[in-house]
């Protein structure tokens, strides 16, 4: 069971068929839920008004797929993502096997994914993929607690399916 929460977001349910919808959507089991572009997180310092996407709570046997766009990318001299950010916040009820994989449409733009945790007042990376092969898949043991998700573009522009299944 998902329960699914989208922060400052509209939601539009039900799309019979998506292939027609130029935005950003994400995928419950098999309904369609759209995600304006100001939902997703960009990590542009000329902007302070992004928000942070929150996709809900993970319970054992749980699936969701979000598609989003990367609308840049790069890595600047401080060896820091220069491009566009996408978060994704969640919460864990109970320890569980998440795995992740990350696809991409662009065959010359490189997408990567990293897990975080968050305890107390930080965060802890406990799981990154990067490099140019596709898709980029990985599994981690999660315990209960709160989590994100990031997917940044270390070069180029492209859409993206991510999928995050437990068991």
């Amino acid at each position: 069971m998902l329960i699914f929460l989208l922060t400052a977001c509209e939601v539009m349910v039900g799309f019979p068929d998506i292939s027609n919808y130029e935005g950003d959507y994400v995928k419950v089991n098999d309904e369609y839920f759209a995600t304006p572009a100001g939902c997703m997180f960009n990590e542009d310092s000329s902007n302070e008004d992004d928000e942070l996407l929150t996709i809900g709570t993970f319970i054992e046997n749980d699936y969701l797929q979000i598609c989003g766009n990367m609308s840049s990318g790069g890595i600047n001299s401080s060896n820091q993502y220069s491009g566009d950010i996408d978060i994704y916040y969640f919460t864990v009820l109970s320890k569980t096997s998440m795995y992740i994989e990350l696809d991409w449409t662009d065959s010359y733009s490189y997408l990567d994914f990293a897990l975080f945790v968050i305890e107390e007042t930080e965060s802890e990376m406990i799981l990154y993929q990067e490099g140019y092969n596709k898709p980029k898949y990985d599994s981690q043991t999660v315990y209960p607690g709160d989590y994100f998700l990031r997917v940044a573009s270390s070069s180029g522009s492209s859409d993206y399916v991510l999928d995050i299944t437990t068991d």
